[in-house]
């Protein structure tokens, strides 16, 4: 875990002129006039890199924030006094893990879940960095142990559960089992003690307290809103399971997930909903539609958008994918094959852009089936654009083709993700930011697109819309080809 304990009277710190990025605090701008930070938020970069987006207090990162490294690793959450202290998420972007917990001085320490790269994944206690206490460890293969941990080995009493079926129970020293013996950890009690609580404090902040909030308001929960599972908590849950879920066996974990899932899907009273959308106004419906491209003979089979996404796209989409059409003449036809098996080309037609979940969906099907992505300038009349999600969509294709006859960009343009207007509160906001951001990264990188595209799109505002220059869409492989996709008609 790198440690934070940066501050700000080092020469190499370098101010930003302007806090940008559309991050929003209760507390004031750090000042411009002076080099000491106090209650205030900014943002803070130095010459090696490091950056950190978030609240101050006496001169250190103290509040809520984000901290980046020059390898790409990150850590939103809880600062205190300079370092990673309260609840958090790290990534560590070179090994694949990420960990979601407790925090003290820059190690996790107390609860967290780890989950690493290869499908592992640990979740309970730990104390300096390394598993120590009561926790639960899943391997990829089925393989799971449950039981106590010292120093980051399995060491104590446990059972471990391989995926044939096969129970090892009884004492362990070092990660090697030492003598078959009874232990707590596989009676039910301690099921139903301790699959809860994992559950629970998996969560993130915003989701447990929303949990208290909803129990509270069933007059099921008396303590206060923090987000922490105590006895009120756990009398909380096992009411609600008993007055609305018939006393599930709170034992076995799909009942715990419907346990969750239950109350947080109690309706509260009706208010803003909380999408992350495009700000981009609407121009026009959506259409999604497959066709054929024909000229001098030649015919191509393609799916086009044209218009705002939306969840209706989506799903217009997948009907199109599942619709069985003639391969030859691309004509609808009952006896022919769904179009998905022979449509390889997602023709943009033009798109203001729209709902960025929406588009994300569309994202993973093109990229399911192995389609390209193709904007092209066919219409003299018609205004050709890609704006905000519709880049997006652009860049899920197996190749990428933009064909549009410009000599430069003025056709792909990026900004930040906004939410829907309504209350929100900021930090959930930029929590929520940060996790599309590194989602949007994280799927870039199997497409082979350099993330300077993605970082370029965060750093515009979101009432703006920016258009990268098109040797850097080449460079960066956001555009693998100015031609048309191959056996595509000419104009």
């Amino acid at each position: 875990m790198k440690n934070l304990s940066l501050t700000f009277c080092l020469a190499i710190a370098v101010l930003l002129a302007s806090v940008g990025g559309g991050f929003a605090s209760d507390l004031p701008r750090c000042s411009q006039t002076t080099s000491f930070w106090h209650n205030c938020f900014n943002i803070w970069i130095t010459e090696n890199g490091y950056s950190y987006k978030g609240e101050f207090k006496n001169n250190k990162q103290h509040g809520y924030g984000t901290a980046n490294w020059p390898d790409l690793d990150f850590y939103t959450g809880e600062f205190r006094y300079g370092k990673m202290n309260g609840r958090g998420t790290y990534v560590d972007w070179i090994d694949g893990g990420n960990y979601v917990g407790d925090f003290k001085n820059d190690k996790k320490h107390g609860w967290g879940t780890y989950s690493e790269k290869n499908g592992n994944k640990y979740v309970g206690e730990w104390k300096n960095e390394s598993k120590h206490g009561v926790g639960t460890y899943t391997w990829k293969s089925g393989d799971k142990y449950v039981g106590e941990f010292r120093n980051g080995l399995i060491n104590g009493e446990g059972i471990y559960t391989f995926a044939n079926g096969i129970i090892k129970e009884g004492v362990w020293k070092s990660g090697k089992f030492q003598n078959a013996k009874k232990t707590p950890y596989s009676k039910k009690s301690f099921l139903l003690q301790i699959l809860p609580q994992n559950a629970f404090i998996q969560l993130d902040l915003h989701k447990r307290r929303q949990i208290q909030t909803k129990l509270k308001n069933l007059g099921y929960y008396k303590s206060s809103i923090d987000g922490i599972y105590g006895k009120g908590t756990a009398a909380a849950l096992n009411l609600y399971n008993e007055m609305h879920l018939s006393k599930s066996d709170l034992s076995r974990d799909k009942n715990i997930e419907q346990l969750i899932n239950s109350i947080l899907g109690i309706k509260p009273v009706p208010k803003s909903k909380k999408v992350i959308v495009d700000k981009t106004p609407p121009k026009q419906k959506s259409t999604i539609t497959g066709f054929s491209v024909e000229k001098d003979g030649e015919v191509v089979c393609v799916i086009g958008l044209d218009g705002k996404i939306s969840a209706e796209t989506v799903s217009s989409f997948q009907k199109e994918l599942e619709r069985k059409r003639n391969p030859k003449t691309c004509d609808k036809d009952e006896k022919g094959l769904p179009a998905s098996s022979f449509i390889k080309t997602f023709w943009i037609i033009s798109s203001p852009g729209g709902d960025v979940q929406s588009a994300f969906e569309i994202m993973e099907l093109i990229k399911k089936y192995q389609m390209v992505t193709f904007i092209w300038k066919q219409y003299d009349t018609k205004k050709l654009e890609c704006l905000s999600a519709c880049a997006l969509i652009f860049s899920s294709g197996l190749h990428r083709h933009f064909n549009t006859g410009l000599q430069s960009n003025s056709v792909l343009g990026i900004h930040k993700p906004d939410f829907a207007k309504g209350t929100y509160d900021y930090l959930r906001k930029e929590k929520e930011l940060d996790k599309l951001k590194y989602k949007i990264i994280d799927f870039m990188q199997t497409q082979g697109i350099d993330p300077r595209f993605v970082i370029t799109m965060f750093e515009t505002k979101s009432q703006d819309m920016y258009y990268e220059k098109l040797s850097n869409l080449l460079i960066w492989d956001v555009i693998t080809s100015l031609d048309r996709p191959v056996g595509f008609p000419k104009k």
